[in-house]
């Protein structure tokens, strides 16, 4: 394989790994706060 070709598909591979990553804290941040605002205990926004 060529090297350029071999970089590329490495920075393609970081790349594609960088989303997945964030979408994936996205995701798990999101659920997070839905569920602290579902089963509201001390921290909740319907508080204030």
């Amino acid at each position: 394989m060529n090297i350029r070709r071999k970089n590329r598909l490495w920075i393609a591979c970081a790349v594609l790994a960088g989303l997945a990553l964030t979408i994936g804290l996205v995701l798990y941040c999101a659920a997070l706060e839905y569920r602290s605002l579902l089963y509201a205990g001390g921290n909740s926004l319907r508080q204030a």
